[in-house]
């Protein structure tokens, strides 16, 4: 496959969220995420509504950008609207999401996430077989609703890695 241009990689993913303040002290005392800046208020004239693709008179509270370990930045934003339902969509719902983050330890980095707030989605799961073959992983939902999913990965690699020479990403 031929893309144009150098892809360089994953440089953020934006979440909005009801909270810019909260979601932050989340992921900084959940995860030890390290803010780096924040804006805001900025209204939302016609021209940025078009570029963001949100209704045009909404407002910008707030944006804050995070770094978390060795992944992408992670980009906070807090819009005021009269649109929409605050409620972020579940897994099985279109526009459904979740941050993933590569851990050693998924029991460790749980208890940190609930004791900033989080709660659990179910219980740790070990893969058998397949091509997720040895993955560890657990999903939790934030004080907010939005998903993160812990994910360890043994140091030979996962079941389909063994077997060839694709590898995924590993921060």
């Amino acid at each position: 496959m031929s893309v144009t241009g150098k892809i360089r990689g994953l440089q953020h993913v934006g979440l909005v969220v009801p909270d810019v303040s909260a979601a932050t002290e989340f992921f900084v005392s959940g995860l030890g995420a390290e803010p780096l800046f924040s804006v805001g208020p900025i209204e939302v004239d016609d021209e940025r509504a078009e570029r963001y693709d949100v209704k045009p008179g909404c407002t910008l509270v707030s944006l804050a950008m995070l770094r978390i370990a060795d992944g992408p930045n992670l980009e906070l934003i807090q819009f005021e609207t009269d649109t929409g339902d605050p409620t972020p969509p579940r897994n099985d719902q279109a526009g459904g999401h979740h941050l993933a983050f590569q851990v050693d330890d998924i029991d460790e980095t749980a208890r940190q996430l609930l004791k900033a707030g989080a709660s659990r989605c179910g219980t740790p799961a070990n893969v058998q077989g397949g091509p997720f073959d040895g993955l560890g992983w657990h999903y939790l939902r934030t004080p907010w609703g939005s998903y993160v999913e812990l994910v360890a990965i043994p140091d030979d690699g996962i079941g389909f890695e063994r077997g060839g020479s694709q590898r995924l990403f590993r921060p």
